[in-house]
Parts: structure tokens; C-alpha cells; sequence
């Protein structure tokens, strides 16, 4: 059904409301290259990875990270290699705080921003609530749409959490199991309940990205732990993590 109930067109920041603790893992496929990338490197076409991500939540505050990276074909090219360095980005939704940490910073630096202004950005998604509604890891979702962005998540009413995949800051009042884009799509296979608690490291924070982030060529050079290179020689057909 594509039956639009609602449309927000700008919607305002959720506060934090849920209560519990909880893991979600999310899966995405090979990225979708723009038709002028694969023009100018057609090997690309030959890449299939599998991606895996975690969600941590602590009540007011969560985790989202880069898990591990299962390779399913890659070009037989020497000259090609797919760098994916470890990425963190934590929420306090209690100081209004939205940290990233990433491989490819300058060690024990981070980006850091407010999550209402991250939030503000997010009213231009244009969400359309729609009646659809799909079961995803086992929780009841609900579709939404953003024409503006081309845009679909399914996001979960029951687990009140304004949260999600990647930046993680939506606007849809529910936690996001599933987000498609024109490059990319995420979806949460498994929903775990536990008592683990989650504490923030401390960080060096900036409010500009370049002042930190570091060149190609260092990122290259970066160890197993910050950064999982995938080429031809990559082990296949098994999930490979970061050495942390």
C-alpha cells in the first residue's frame, strides 16, 4: 500500500524517551557507484561486500559502529583496494551532544556537533508516514518516504528511541531497522536486549572536520585496527574485523 497518512514537513526534534538498554546489528550491501565512477574505474562493477554495523543504546545515550566487512567477489586488479577505517559516532541525547570518531582522524581527535543541529538538518528528509508497515527483526515497522531525498526507512513505534543507522538522527518517532538511500541501504537483523552500560571516551572534539582528518596517504598506512583494507587478496567468505 502506498497510502500517506501523514506528512511532516517540519518536524522538530524528538526528545530521548526510551528507557532501556539494547543492541541492534545492521547489515548493508556493496555501496552503489554513480555511473560516472564505474565509467572511469569499471572494475568496480566487480565489487560485492557485505557490511555489518552496531547500534549500542544506554538509555539517554548510544554507539554506532563499524563492525566488520564480509567480502563476496572483488576485481582480480592489482591496483584496486576498498579502505574502510572504523567509525564511531556517539549521542548523548541528555547534553544534546553528537560526537564522530574515526579512523581516518587524527588519533584521539573527533568531530563533534549538537544532535538539534543535527536534527534541524534532518527536516529536510520531508518524511511522508505512510500505512505500509513490515516485520524486521522481528519488531512491527512502519514505512516513511522522503521524496526530497529518495529516501525510505521503516522505522520501529514500539522502541522509542530517535535513533538509527549511520548518523543516526532521523526525526521519525521510532527507532529506524531499516534506511535505503540512492547509494546505500541498512537493515537490522537482530534486536538484542541487555545491562551493559556505555561511557563516552574521552576525546579531543573539533567542530571542523578538516582541521583532523588525515590525507589518503596516512590513512594507508594506518594499522589492522583503525582501517580494514579489502583487495584481492582479502580472505573471502568470512567476516573480517577490525584488530581493536
Amino acid at each position: 500500500m502506498k497510502c500517506i497518512v501523514a506528512v511532516f514537513m517540519a518536524i522538530q526534534f524528538i526528545p530521548f524517551q526510551g528507557k532501556g538498554q539494547l543492541t541492534i546489528v545492521y547489515e548493508s550491501g556493496t555501496i552503489k557507484y554513480d555511473d560516472l565512477i564505474l565509467k572511469e574505474v569499471p572494475e568496480f562493477s566487480e565489487q560485492n561486500i557485505r557490511y555489518r554495523y552496531s547500534l549500542y543504546i544506554d538509555k539517554g545515550v548510544s554507539k554506532f559502529s563499524r563492525d566488520s566487512l564480509y567480502i563476496i567477489s572483488f576485481p582480480d586488479t592489482k591496483d584496486i583496494q576498498s579502505y574502510w577505517p572504523f567509525k564511531d559516532v556517539y549521542k548523548d541525547y541528555n547534553k544534546d551532544s553528537w560526537i564522530s570518531a574515526c579512523g581516518d582522524y587524527k588519533k584521539g581527535y573527533a568531530l563533534a556537533k549538537s544532535i538539534s543541529s543535527v536534527a534541524g538538518r534532518s527536516k529536510n528528509f520531508n518524511w511522508e508516514i505512510t500505512s505500509e508497515k513490515k516485520n524486521i527483526a522481528g519488531i512491527s515497522c512502519i514505512k516513511a518516504i522522503s521524496p526530497s531525498r529518495n529516501s525510505v526507512a521503516y522505522y520501529a513505534p514500539e522502541l522509542p528511541y530517535p535513533d538509527g543507522p549511520e548518523d543516526g538522527i532521523f526525526s521519525l518517532p521510532g527507532l529506524v531497522l531499516y534506511y535505503e538511500t540512492p547509494h546505500e541501504t541498512w537493515m537490522a537483523t537482530e534486536v538484542i536486549l541487555h545491562k551493559d552500560s556505555l561511557q563516552i571516551p574521552e576525546l579531543i572534539t573539533v567542530f571542523n572536520e578538516r582541521e583532523i582528518t588525515l590525507s589518503y596517504d596516512e590513512v594507508r598506512r594506518l594499522g589492522p585496527e583503525n582501517v580494514i583494507i579489502a583487495d584481492k587478496h582479502s580472505p573471502k567468505g568470512q567476516w573480517l574485523k577490525f584488530k581493536r
